[in-house]
């Protein structure tokens, strides 16, 4: 049999005995109903005269009150993972912008260096209805790897050639001009006006006028025009 403890009713002044098992707990008096705590460590009651005590269930603090101490660490926790995953795309993208806007500068000040060398520059001998226009025609008999062997080395070349215009579009301060693949070989030139006084004559350019450029020759497009780009124009 388990140790007893005694127990008295608040309310009736009843004496029970309780076993120590259940003492600590609140408990329902068989005598008047009334409910008060037993003494003692916290557990469930039964009385020495075999009645069942009906015990309410404990409320246990520490059972309860670290809950909201948990969420509000797992919300601070998200907070700061939010805020760092914040702070990463913010570095990301303003590195990339810094980035774009640094090669952008350095693309510009490289064109306007080649501008600058442009109008002193001595144009090579490349002609652009000699070789040139047989390796690039199309339905040429040149193969690819002939065509890639001649874009490699006339790249890079200043040439001063006369062309016929088929179209002219306008980039912002830049014209972007076609020339006629009849006679020559077809050009995409990249046209950088010196003055004001240039862009009317520019502008004015029709379908089949002839052009003088000096520019520099980037490559080759997709469907065998010689890229042209930066240039000036020549009168």
């Amino acid at each position: 049999m388990s140790d007893q403890i005694k127990a008295s009713c608040p309310h009736c002044h009843a004496e029970l005995s309780v076993d120590a098992i259940y003492a600590g707990q609140v408990i329902t008096c068989p005598h008047c109903s009334g409910q008060f705590t037993a003494p003692g460590a916290q557990s469930p009651v039964t009385l020495q005269s075999g009645q069942q005590v009906s015990p309410l269930p404990a409320m246990n603090p520490s059972n309860i009150a670290p809950q909201p101490v948990q969420q509000s660490k797992k919300k601070s926790g998200c907070l700061i993972a939010l805020a760092v995953v914040g702070a990463l795309v913010i570095l990301t993208i303003g590195g990339c912008f810094f980035s774009v806007s640094s090669s952008a500068k350095k693309a510009k000040a490289k064109t306007q260096a080649e501008l600058e060398s442009l109008v002193s520059a001595t144009p090579s001998s490349l002609r652009p209805d000699g070789k040139i226009k047989e390796q690039f025609a199309l339905f040429s008999d040149f193969t690819d790897v002939q065509r890639e062997n001649a874009a490699a080395e006339f790249t890079g070349k200043i040439v001063e050639w006369q062309l016929s215009v088929y179209d002219v579009d306008r980039r912002g301060d830049i014209y972007r001009i076609q020339t006629s693949g009849g006679v020559n070989i077809g050009t995409f030139i990249d046209l950088h006006p010196r003055s004001d006084e240039e862009r009317p004559f520019i502008e004015a350019l029709k379908t089949g006028d002839t052009v003088t450029i000096r520019g520099i020759l980037k490559g080759v497009t997709l469907f065998r025009n010689i890229e042209i780009e930066p240039a000036i124009l020549i009168r």
